[in-house]
């Protein structure tokens, strides 16, 4: 991902292999092709996240962010929705919780971003949105069986939210970040 709202200096990398195509230099050239095409694009960092047992730093969330997200999955055709609370007085957006599922992977979905406004928080809205969120892929995308979220270490308070409807940790990732300009 090349995120244009966010450090334009930095550009960000996921990969996912096969258990069977591990230990074959396969994520290695999938590595270095993803820091070609970083330099390419003119960034001078790459970070990449793998399992390994630790948490990871909370990042900011805005409009821009989530739109330019939101762009670059629906690129890939992957199927998107979202959960949104309004403030009843001010028509506001106040919460947003959004999930992904890939045509190709019908029976996952990834929860993406969960958020709510500091001035709103401690009234459940997260958990209502994830709520509401879970009925969705009943009617959209009845295919789905499991779903993955993800959260940084530090912010329990959405860990609890997530353990509420039954969410469990499987996995921890840690961030590493590449210096491309050296």
């Amino acid at each position: 991902m090349l995120p244009e709202r966010e450090k334009k200096t930095v550009a960000y990398s996921e990969l996912v292999l096969a258990p069977e195509r591990r230990r074959a230099g396969s994520g290695t050239a999938l590595f270095a092709h993803c820091a070609d095409r970083a330099r390419a694009a003119g960034r001078t960092r790459l970070r990449a996240s793998v399992p390994d047992g630790t948490g990871i730093e909370p990042r900011a969330w805005d409009a821009e962010r989530i739109r330019n997200l939101e762009q670059a999955i629906m690129a890939t055709g992957t199927e998107y929705c979202t959960v949104v609370a309004r403030h009843g007085a001010t028509g506001q957006l106040v919460a947003i919780t959004q999930m992904a599922v890939d045509p190709q992977l019908p029976d996952w979905a990834v929860q993406q971003v969960t958020a709510v406004r500091p001035e709103h928080r401690g009234h459940r809205l997260g958990l209502l949105a994830k709520i509401a969120m879970l009925d969705l892929p009943a009617d959209r995308e009845p295919a789905v069986r499991r779903i993955l979220a993800g959260n940084a270490g530090g912010n329990h308070r959405m860990i609890a939210i997530n353990e509420l409807p039954g969410y469990r940790i499987t996995q921890t990732l840690r961030n590493w970040e590449l210096d491309l300009a050296g």
